[in-house]
């Protein structure tokens, strides 16, 4: 609107505007232009106080749920891992996880691995020629990188937990659909079991470390052996305290 008024208080008739007798037509339209920008800038100044209030209700919100994350109610946990990558990064290995759990310094959570989409049954080489040769992998070489792949995996569902949420222990249970060899019918086998807490692994070289070398400075199950492969544990849960579970290591 300023420049509005400006151009109304510098506007001098011309030679032209007189002889024409327009100077009154430029003048009210000078003025018209004034109404118009106050319109405008009302307008303006409507739309920016909205957008204000706005930003101020969602900074007010946040703030709100910082301080509850703070003050650790697990009721803010799940939202937060809602925003964590490992859930997308896993999950387009065709894998869930899944919350189980909160309290105020721990959260409990499930993965589900589909371990037949990932671990290769067939190794593929290059011969001196240059033609590909083709071998089955050893039922031992990919029951180990079963077992590393299950432990990467509650690494790094761990690591977010704790970089994400004001924890100091994450609790993450592996597992794979099957048959039942009782019943037949489809059950959740949980293979690995691990309590991790914060200072611990935050502690770790994780880039550097072997995945299931690494499970040795954690509280776990995990029964395996390079002959069968991994075997069914007990998984942790709430009901079921760390006092009354296995060994801090079953690993074979």
């Amino acid at each position: 609107m300023d420049d509005a008024i400006a151009a109304l208080r510098s506007y001098r008739p011309s030679w032209l505007d007189r002889l024409l007798n327009r100077v009154e037509r430029k003048r009210d339209a000078l003025e018209q232009e004034i109404v118009l920008a106050a319109q405008i800038d009302t307008e303006a100044a409507k739309h920016a106080d909205h957008e204000y209030r706005r930003a101020y209700a969602r900074w007010e919100e946040k703030t709100r749920f910082a301080q509850r994350v703070a003050a650790r109610d697990p009721s803010t946990y799940e939202p937060i891992v809602q925003e964590l990558g490992t859930l997308h990064s896993l999950a387009s290995h065709g894998h869930k996880v899944r919350i189980e759990h909160t309290e105020p310094d721990a959260v409990y959570f499930y993965i589900e691995v589909k371990l037949s989409h990932l671990i290769p049954m067939i190794e593929v080489t290059q011969t001196a020629a240059g033609n590909l040769s083709y071998r089955d992998i050893p039922n031992r070489d990919r029951f180990l990188l079963a077992q590393d792949h299950l432990c990467s995996c509650a690494l790094r569902v761990a690591l977010d937990a704790f970089r994400g949420l004001p924890i100091d222990q994450t609790i993450v249970n592996v597992g794979q659909w099957g048959p039942s060899s009782v019943t037949g019918h489809p059950k959740l086998t949980t293979l690995l079991a691990v309590r991790f807490d914060r200072a611990t692994l935050l502690n770790l070289v994780t880039r550097k470390v072997d995945p299931s070398d690494s499970m040795d400075n954690f509280e776990h199950r995990m029964k395996f052996s390079t002959r069968q492969g991994l075997a069914e544990v007990e998984p942790y849960s709430p009901e079921l305290p760390a006092e009354a579970s296995a060994p801090k290591s079953a690993s074979q």
